[in-house]
Parts: C-alpha cells; sequence; structure tokens
C-alpha cells in the first residue's frame, strides 16, 4: 500500500473525549437516515410493519423506565 498506514500524532491522546466525538458528515447522517429510510420503504407494507413495531416497542420500553424512575421518585 502506497505511504502506509496514516499515523495520528500524539497530540491526539491530550483531548481524547473530543476526538471521539462524531464527524459533522456523521452527526447530519444520524438525522437525515431516519428519514431516509421511511421515505424508501414507505410502498413496502411489509417493512413498514416491522418499523411500526419496532418503533412502538421503543415507545414502550422508555414509558416502562420512565415509570420505574417515577416509583423511585416516590
Amino acid at each position: 500500500m502506497p505511504g502506509g498506514i496514516p499515523q495520528p500524532p500524539d497530540s491526539v491522546l491530550e483531548n481524547l473525549i473530543a476526538e471521539c466525538g462524531d464527524h459533522t458528515f456523521w452527526l447530519n447522517f444520524k438525522k437525515a437516515a431516519p428519514m431516509l429510510f421511511c421515505a424508501a420503504i414507505e410502498h413496502n407494507n411489509d417493512i413498514k410493519q416491522v418499523r411500526d413495531l419496532s418503533f412502538m416497542e421503543e415507545l414502550l420500553k422508555v414509558q416502562s423506565m420512565m415509570r420505574l424512575m417515577a416509583s423511585k421518585l416516590e
């Protein structure tokens, strides 16, 4: 492989948390990906059903966690 594997500078370890953050491209992709996915499957009823069930499962999981936290506050 010409040039070999690029080596990061030693200073990368000085601000490791910032280095581990997502690049702007991926932050934009994270926002757009669900919308692109939903638009892509809009005409496939089988995949739409799986998507909807997955969404409902996530909502129920969040609801149960909120109830648990509320019971711990009482």
